[in-house]
């Protein structure tokens, strides 16, 4: 047993980017390219009404050439006009660099936020199977070992194996696949996390059988995370022209920061009972 214990405490201790991100790390390029689209969005805006204006004005001068005056204040702002263009050019430059570069970093957050759903699934299916071989060796009932066995299944199955590098290269090429990506990682935390809850009902019913006196596992605290309502959210970001993305990939990381802290807590309580059961076992 103390083999199995072992085993189990060197895959929760391997968390790899089964971890909690920061804002800064995976919303931030969001939120700044929300803001830079914003932006350059109303300095084009305010381009081509400057330019009508500005038309509408030459045309009209056009007209009364007859008059010096008139043609020399047409000729200063029109010098006006073309200096306020170039700060406007130079000004739009940067925001297109800017926004490139919180573009490539925006790459870098998907395949990170892609990356922790698969270490995810990865390491809590070790962790799965090691404790259902724990209990077989422990010679817990063959029905309950059949029932734990097809909840270790439901936990792994629930959780889709992606490849992080191969949808950051997509998003890269089609953005359009953001919101894709948002949809499963969303839907599937909230399947694992139904499935998860009665495989841990099921490990505290087999501990509190083999006569461990200990509190229910935290991750049964509170409810289930509800699958967000995908066609609302893109629908939103369309119609907000992308700014509601930030808030859609914000809802996305708080809601795997909350089960990573979750598992965070219980895999601590699962070791500690498992290690007072061995001792319960060899005494």
């Amino acid at each position: 047993m103390r083999l199995y214990i072992s085993r189990l405490r060197e895959y929760i201790e391997e968390r790899g980017n089964d971890t909690r991100f920061s804002f800064v790390l995976v919303e931030l390029p969001f939120v700044v390219g929300a803001a830079l689209s914003a932006v350059m969005l109303g300095l084009l805006l305010f381009a081509l009404v400057l330019g009508a204006v500005t038309s509408i004005g030459t045309g009209t001068e056009f007209v009364y050439m007859h008059s010096s005056r008139l043609q020399a204040a047409s000729e200063v702002r029109i010098e006006a006009t073309a200096g306020f263009a170039a700060l406007l050019g130079l000004l739009v430059f940067w925001l297109v660099a800017a926004a490139v570069g919180f573009a490539l970093w925006s790459v870098y957050a998907v395949y990170k936020l892609v990356a922790r759903e698969v270490d995810h699934r990865r390491r809590v299916d070790r962790i799965y199977q090691t404790v259902y071989e724990l209990f077989t060796e422990l010679g817990v009932d063959r029905a309950r070992l059949a029932a734990l066995r097809d909840r270790v299944d439901d936990a792994r199955d629930a959780l889709s194996e992606h490849s992080p590098g191969l949808w950051a290269i997509v998003y890269l090429v089609f953005s359009i696949v953001i919101l894709y990506i948002l949809h499963f990682l969303s839907r599937d935390l909230s399947r694992h996390e139904r499935v998860e809850r009665r495989l841990y009902e099921q490990i505290y019913e087999v501990l509190r059988e083999k006569g461990v006196a200990a509190a229910r596992p935290p991750i049964l605290e509170g409810e289930a995370t509800p699958e967000r309502p995908t066609i609302l959210y893109i629908v939103a970001t369309l119609l907000t022209l992308g700014v509601f993305l930030a808030y859609w990939v914000h809802v996305v990381n708080r809601d795997w920061n909350r089960h990573v802290a979750a598992h965070e807590r219980t895999e601590k309580w699962l070791l500690e009972t498992l290690e007072a059961l061995a001792e319960t076992t060899r005494s």
